[in-house]
């Protein structure tokens, strides 16, 4: 089994740094703690906290909710869901927000791993998240992933939606208003449920026997899509007739991108997405809308959770996947765009 010298001889550090990157990471300049990170990944180290839990002589009666984007109306959805039912078992619960940080996610887990909480509903940043689960791992706090999976993670319970297929559905629903082909705005960070969402949207476009072509997509910021320009759709390409755009906050952005563009939605562009615009102040009745149920996945969560907390013996693991809706507004139908316009 490595140890934290072999970590630090991998990585080209003193013992000393590995372990300030453990416990104390904000002390430890970016490219230091990267190269020690990909170091504990290659050699696969995990610290020596395996009895963590067993030595403690509190646990607090809490659960920590960990969320990547408390901005996100859909996170704070789950919240509601979250906390309704810790209130149901008689559990506080600590709010977290990670702000789509890797950096700050680490730092998160490290505090929580040190409040001693019963357990944890977490929303990690994304595939970035193996290596800081390890905390959560070793530390054998009982964890349920919420609306994202970490790849190599087998480890933990999820809940999730059936992300594919809602894209799949929405992105369907757009070619069949005559669209000649549909543009990806996707987040630029890499998650589960954006690379979900991406083969839900190329499943459509192969069934309906329209060629993919990985020019079709452009990303955004997860956090600051506001910045996002209409020419960023267009560039060397055509402008499009339709968008899938991966969330509610990269879609209210593609609105007001091409209305400062002069286009007019529904009638010169028709959006796809993931849940309701309205909390943008954006009519719904404009777009095709895969509608999510963030309450009942934040519920579902915590009731798997306490169940974990309650039956530590058991070793099986689940991912429960909920199923997505579809509307299309009503404008939307009236007056679908196409490839003419």
């Amino acid at each position: 089994m490595p140890t934290m010298r072999d970590v630090a001889r991998e990585a080209g550090v003193s013992p000393m740094t590995v372990s300030r990157v453990l416990n104390d990471p904000s002390q430890v300049h970016p490219e230091t703690r990267e190269r020690v990170v990909a170091a504990m990944a290659r050699l696969n180290y995990t610290p020596h906290r395996v009895n963590f839990r067993r030595h403690q002589t509190v646990q607090h009666r809490v659960l920590a909710l960990i969320l990547a984007d408390m901005t996100n109306p859909f996170f704070t959805q789950i919240a509601r869901g979250v906390e309704g039912i810790a209130r149901q078992y008689g559990y506080g619960l600590i709010l977290h927000n990670t702000a789509e940080d890797p950096d700050r996610e680490w730092e998160t887990l490290l505090t929580v791993r040190e409040t001693r909480v019963a357990g944890v509903l977490w929303a990690p940043c994304g595939d970035v998240s193996n290596v800081a689960a390890r905390i959560l791992l070793e530390a054998q706090i009982p964890t349920v992933l919420i609306d994202r999976l970490i790849p190599g993670v087998p480890s933990f319970d999820a809940v999730i939606s059936d992300n594919r297929r809602g894209a799949n559905l929405v992105t369907t629903r757009l070619l069949q208003s005559g669209c000649s082909s549909v543009t990806a705005v996707l987040g630029k960070n890499v998650t589960s449920v954006v690379r979900d969402r991406l083969l839900g949207v190329r499943d459509a476009l192969e069934a309906n026997h329209y060629l993919w072509d990985e020019r079709m997509i452009v990303y955004c910021d997860p956090i600051e899509p506001i910045s996002f320009e209409w020419s960023q759709l267009t560039g060397q390409r055509e402008a499009p007739c339709a968008v899938f755009a991966w969330n509610q906050v990269a879609a209210a952005s593609v609105y007001r991108a091409a209305v400062r563009a002069g286009r007019q939605v529904p009638r010169d562009l028709m959006i796809g997405t993931f849940d309701n615009p309205d909390p943008y102040a954006l009519t719904p009745g404009y777009f095709v809308i895969a509608q999510q149920d963030p309450y009942r996945m934040g519920m579902v969560g915590a009731q798997e959770l306490i169940q974990r907390i309650d039956n530590p013996e058991d070793e099986t693991r689940k991912t429960i996947i909920l199923p997505v809706t579809t509307e299309v507004g009503k404008e939307a139908i009236a007056m679908p765009a196409s490839s003419s316009r």
